[in-house]
């Protein structure tokens, strides 16, 4: 009963952390030019391939997830950045543990593009003169890619402890996702070889969501999304204490 108790406190005490770093990032002009910069760059891609044929249909939810992961991608570096200011060894010598202060801050990079995404997202619909639907299948969509990013946050934040030069693969990986998972192009477009490869990311199952036609092709994809998403949750988990392990076996804070 106790540790019931105490657990919902903890879980109590995560969700007023990530409420906080939340608001910290949208107090912050580089995060939010960062992540407005990208929702509009990313609805240019869209623009462009909707001239070439592609549907316009649900615009703003695929803007809303590039902008997401855009956001996740962005903001995970702030593990990065406490090292750079010399504060990640206060952090990691916490004794609240390291999950408790880690994952709000990982999570809230994805929350970020969320909260910035979606309004965004409408306002450039409205701007690019393109229909705003709404259906169950694209909330879902946008519910199930929020969990797809933060699911990935865990592991790409990693990457910023194991090394230092983790930043600069940020562009590869944004794009690489924008165009693999399906959001600029159909992913029906690519050779199968790459499609296979894209479905290794919850975020393809997750943006399938939005055109699946069938209610076994949406339940299909729903479980492929949660299955790969906790298979990165779980993965994340583990980089993140052998890279917590290193630091401490190395000392190397800095």
């Amino acid at each position: 009963m106790k540790d019931s108790i105490n657990s919902i406190f903890d879980i109590r005490s995560e969700l007023r952390m990530l409420r906080f770093h939340t608001s910290m990032f949208l107090t912050t002009s580089f995060f939010l030019i960062s992540v407005l910069g990208s929702c509009f760059s990313f609805s240019l891609f869209k623009i462009f391939s909707m001239i070439q044929g592609s549907n316009n249909h649900s615009f703003w939810v695929y803007s809303s997830i590039a902008t997401i992961w855009a956001s996740t991608i962005l903001s995970t570096g702030i593990i990065g950045y406490q090292r750079y200011q010399g504060t990640l060894d206060y952090l990691f010598v916490s004794p609240k543990g390291i999950a408790n202060i880690f994952y709000p801050i990982i999570f809230s990079a994805t929350t970020l593009g969320l909260v910035l995404g979606v309004p965004c997202s409408i306002l450039l619909s409205l701007f690019f003169d393109v229909p705003i639907t709404l259906s169950i299948h694209e909330i879902l969509a946008l519910f199930f890619s929020t969990i797809a990013c933060a699911s990935s946050a865990l592991v790409l934040s990693s990457l910023y402890v194991l090394t230092k030069n983790a930043s600069s693969f940020e562009s590869l990986i944004l794009t690489g996702i924008w165009i693999g998972s399906g959001i600029v192009l159909p992913i029906e477009n690519f050779p199968l070889p790459i499609r296979i490869i894209a479905y290794v990311h919850p975020l393809t199952p997750a943006v399938k969501l939005i055109t699946s036609v069938t209610i076994q092709d949406f339940f299909l994809y729903s479980v492929v999304c949660l299955i790969f998403s906790i298979a990165y949750a779980f993965l994340g988990w583990f980089l993140i204490k052998l890279a917590f392990s290193n630091l401490r076996k190395n000392g190397d804070y800095l």
